[in-house]
């Protein structure tokens, strides 16, 4: 089974890209920041053959440096 995310969001939509797609075993954690008026939805996860846990660690720290603006 495969599952599908591609929100509405009009500046999300207008980039050319095709939607992500998730398969059975896929640990994806969905993260939603307010920017201004707008919400930015955040991505991250892993297949099946790696450790879910170390990944989110580091996404952890790639955000806690991440700015918008």
């Amino acid at each position: 089974m495969e599952v599908f995310a591609f929100p509405s969001d009009a500046l999300y939509s207008q980039v050319p890209l095709d939607a992500p797609r998730f398969a059975d075993g896929d640990r994806i954690r969905f993260t939603l920041v307010t920017v201004g008026d707008d919400t930015v939805l955040i991505l991250a996860g892993t297949d099946r053959d790696l450790d879910y846990g170390d990944f989110i660690t580091q996404v952890d720290e790639v955000l806690a440096t991440t700015t918008f603006g």
